[in-house]
């Protein structure tokens, strides 16, 4: 069963149930979908209706913080009840080490290897997750892939260098010391701007 077909399904039970809170909440999240159909201009792919569903949350839980500041304990209430049903509708997490390789073929098969191609790689490892991982999770894993990409880019005529040029050539030491000065720049340029889980995801995707 497809998940918008869930939705409608337990929109009908709690209606004929009388469950008001529940059924107040989903008919919220349908007309949330109804937009984004409309704006969309076609039927919801299923991560599309995942994305909605989390966009309504977030909304949620925006609300029950200025609501418990406020001290409206009665609206806060309301906010976590309206929570409670729309958060069982979510797909499970995807796991840390499925989702890094699931989004690292994705952006190998569209050849997206540099961070100009950021925009589209998101694009493209949202569709991979396919809802089973929030846009904050997807989005330090694609900047590690990219960082990494990058940096092997960068290394490998070093590498070269270090074969090739360095015996036959004394000046080329020069040039190595530059290409790998280059490298070490790049790194505390753009690695360690990420949090400890993306230098971690970084390393991973570097040598592995």
């Amino acid at each position: 069963m497809s998940l918008l077909q869930k939705i409608n399904d337990d929109a009908k039970e709690a209606m004929k149930a009388k469950e008001s809170a529940t059924l107040s909440t989903l008919r919220m999240l349908k007309a949330a979908l109804k937009n984004k159909q409309i704006e969309l201009m076609h039927e919801l792919q299923e991560e599309e209706i995942v994305a909605v569903l989390r966009s309504q949350i977030k909304q949620l839980k925006d609300s029950l913080e200025s609501f418990v500041q406020g001290k409206r304990e009665d609206l806060a209430t309301v906010a976590k009840q309206e929570l409670t049903v729309l958060e069982k509708y979510l797909p499970a997490e995807m796991d840390e080490t499925i989702m890094q390789k699931t989004i690292k073929d994705a952006l190998t098969a569209a050849s997206l290897t540099t961070k100009a191609d950021m925009g589209k790689a998101m694009g493209v490892a949202m569709k991979a997750v396919a809802g089973k991982a929030n846009g904050a999770r997807v989005k330090v894993v694609v900047e590690a892939i990219l960082t990494a990409l990058v940096l092997l880019i960068v290394a490998m005529p070093v590498a070269q260098a270090a074969v090739f040029d360095l015996p036959a050539n004394p000046f080329a030491w020069t040039v190595f010391i530059m290409r790998l000065l280059r490298i070490v720049m790049l790194f505390f340029g753009i690695g360690l701007r990420r949090s400890c889980l993306g230098v971690r995801q970084f390393f991973y995707y570097f040598y592995f």
